[in-house]
């Protein structure tokens, strides 16, 4: 159910229809902010195969062939926003990397570079773009995408790994990975290997333990990562450093025998400090999500109960809550506390909100009409606007860089609204169909 979900917000959104129009003499000059849309092959096999990219102007109409290694380089480049240690939700019992926008580009690479990731496969992407780590019959490969020749890290070893989920931590040098295995007799450990593969046969692990790596953290010298033990009922959480030396900062038991009740939602490096969620009993009775703020060398900094996340702003600055019928922030340093609305039939496992954290979008589903709202942060102001009972799908897309429009879909229609609702073009579907990406920023048109 939760991908269902998280797909039909990311990718329901069709582009495609002829469009006529001109861009303004004001708006020939650069850079330009151009739309990335897709459509699939279909496999021989049954299903879908590869990906088919393309740039799509989004006051034109006008598309041009994308490749997928044109496409790498603009990730590689930063003309596409991405930041991996804000790509929220990064369940700790889930498989692979998040199924959020990320994700998709790890599968749209994968495919491209390397015909033996597919479905039966979990994949990480490095940081920057050069290699895709995967998990594929017990075996860890990494992929070198300016090469394109997958390498078996744990043959030379007589490694394996059966875990309920799989993540690996890169190191900030880009030349190896820290991963769980278990050796030829059966004993847990955690690996440092070398990308490249060239590490001597038999390297040993740096720590007996059957932590999971999860993420580097930016401008330290420790990874995050967690061990997950469903027979026992909880999740442990630690902060380990290059060496494998570790400390245990959390402890979770399930609420539920759930992994997935524990989150982790981003890393603040100006203040130092993890933030995660995790679904617990509380003190005062009754059960919900609650928030956490840990600062190294990870004391307690702050906390919150009976709150979501949504996600955390591009400068790192706010975290965006919700909670039933309320929306929140706060500041990550736990200094300032704020509902800034309510919305009481808001569809919040559908909301979104734009990278600046001044407007958040929330569809909702009221009696049969299709209502979408739009929220001012600073203000609380809500703007509605009701498509009544047009099949519009929650296809809520993306908010552009810059947080001035925002592109979801209406039925057999995609439209791309200004902040206060304002119609700025719209799409109409036809045969040659396209699913909405992401958004790329050029110097010059194709």
């Amino acid at each position: 159910m939760r991908r269902l979900i998280i797909w039909t917000v990311i990718l329901f959104v069709v582009l495609g229809g002829v469009l006529t129009g001109h861009r303004s003499t004001a708006q020939e000059d650069g850079p330009y902010l151009l739309m990335i849309v897709y459509d699939r092959e279909l496999s021989p096999r049954g299903g879908y195969g590869g990906y088919n990219l393309y740039l799509q102007d989004p006051l034109t109409g006008k598309t041009w062939p994308l490749s997928i290694e044109q496409f790498r380089r603009y990730l590689q480049e930063g003309n596409i926003y991405y930041d991996p240690q804000l790509d929220l939700y990064k369940w700790i019992g889930m498989a692979g990397p998040s199924s959020l926008v990320g994700g998709l580009y790890v599968e749209i690479i994968s495919n491209e570079y390397t015909s033996e990731v597919g479905y039966e496969s979990l994949m990480q992407a490095s940081p920057d773009w050069n290699w895709v780590v995967y998990w594929i019959y017990h075996h860890v490969y990494a992929v070198n995408l300016d090469e394109g020749i997958p390498r078996d890290l744990f043959v030379a070893h007589g490694l394996t790994q059966f875990d309920e989920f799989f993540g690996v931590a890169f190191s900030p040098d880009g030349e190896t990975i820290y991963v769980h295995a278990q050796d030829a007799a059966g004993n847990d450990g955690l690996y440092r290997l070398r990308l490249d593969g060239s590490d001597t046969p038999g390297v040993q692990p740096i720590a007996q333990t059957n932590l999971m790596p999860m993420m580097w953290l930016e401008g330290t010298d420790s990874f995050v990562g967690a061990q997950h033990e469903s027979g026992e009922g909880y999740t442990v959480v630690s902060l380990v450093r290059a060496d494998g030396d570790m400390r245990t900062v959390l402890t979770h038991h399930f609420y539920d025998n759930d992994p997935d009740e524990v989150r982790f939602v981003g890393w603040v490096p100006q203040t130092q400090t993890l933030v995660w969620s995790a679904y617990s009993s509380f003190p005062s009775g009754g059960s919900g999500m609650s928030l956490f703020g840990f600062r190294l060398p990870f004391d307690f900094a702050w906390g919150i109960l009976g709150w979501w996340p949504l996600g955390m702003t591009a400068d790192r600055e706010w975290l965006i809550l919700y909670s039933w019928d309320q929306l929140a922030r706060i500041r990550t340093d736990g200094s300032l506390f704020e509902v800034v609305t309510d919305i009481a039939d808001g569809s919040w496992n559908r909301a979104i909100y734009s990278p600046d954290g001044d407007s958040v979008a929330v569809w909702s589903f009221d009696d049969g009409d299709y209502i979408l709202y739009l929220v001012d942060m600073e203000s609380g102001k809500v703007i509605e606007r009701d498509f009544g009972q047009a099949d519009v799908g929650f296809g809520l897309a993306n908010w552009t860089p810059d947080g001035k429009w925002l592109l979801y879909g209406a039925g057999n229609r995609a439209i791309i609204t200004d902040v206060h609702g304002n119609v700025v073009r719209e799409y109409i579907n036809d045969e040659q169909s396209h699913y909405f990406l992401t958004w790329v920023t050029l110097d010059e048109l194709p």
